[in-house]
């Protein structure tokens, strides 16, 4: 976490541009199923792990990951160095109570934070220049994108975009607003954090995660098998 707020920061004052994209399982596995998304993933400056099960794999076939740097921890730092450094900031998705909520009380948390603009997700795709030109125009150095692929996709890497700064931060806009609780620190470190989530809407989301997880340990499987003897000679 350190390592990725340090690299941000110099970044903004350096006035280069950079873009983060957060991994968890269900990103690996929209990777595996399209090969244009996976060269998405790939394009982005800091790739980061969200997610325990995504680490403990990383760490069994030898990979030097340090640990676990999740979108929704990674987004309250990036607030804090925002607020701390005065860099104006930018959120764009959710439905527009969602976001309106989440600003009232991030203000209310960071009195200091500049925030020069929001909108909500819910947008046609002749409308995108429109909402581009607006985010430029607010002078904003740092984009939070609370959107669904690949429309978030088109905005962090649309050449037209000025913010020095942007990442696509999935559904931590509802956690933020109070709409979505986030699991407990004991439940998250056990890999659990999808359970906590599942429970809250087993309607809603008992399909996405058993289809996703299959997937994913299908994917897991495959790849430790394939390099098995990598995975041994690193033993």
């Amino acid at each position: 976490m350190k390592e990725v707020i340090s690299e941000v920061e110099a970044s903004l004052l350096d006035q280069r541009r950079l873009n983060i994209v957060v991994v968890n399982a269900a990103v690996l596995v929209k990777c595996y199923q399209e090969n244009k998304f996976t060269e998405v993933v790939n394009d982005a400056d800091i790739i980061t792990i969200d997610g325990m099960p995504l680490l403990w794999v990383m760490k069994f076939m030898g990979y030097p990951v340090k640990e676990k740097v999740s979108g929704p921890d990674l987004f309250r730092e990036l607030l804090e160095l925002a607020s701390l450094r005065d860099h104006a900031v930018y959120f764009l998705g959710a439905e527009n109570k969602i976001i309106t909520e989440m600003v009232k009380r991030i203000q209310s948390r960071l009195p200091r934070l500049n925030i020069s603009g929001f909108r909500d997700g819910y947008f046609n795709v002749s409308e995108e220049t429109e909402i581009l030109n607006e985010i430029n125009n607010s002078n904003a150095e740092m984009l939070f994108l609370g959107l669904p692929s690949p429309i978030k996709e088109n905005f962090i890497y649309n050449r037209d975009l000025k913010t020095m700064f942007a990442m696509g931060v999935g559904g931590v806009f509802d956690i933020e607003a109070g709409l979505v609780k986030r699991a407990p620190r004991w439940m998250q470190n056990y890999g659990l954090e999808w359970f906590y989530r599942f429970i809250q809407e087993p309607r809603r989301l008992w399909k996405r995660y058993l289809v996703i997880n299959s997937i994913f340990i299908y994917i897991v499987m495959k790849e430790i098998i394939a390099n098995r003897k990598k995975i041994s000679v690193q033993k």
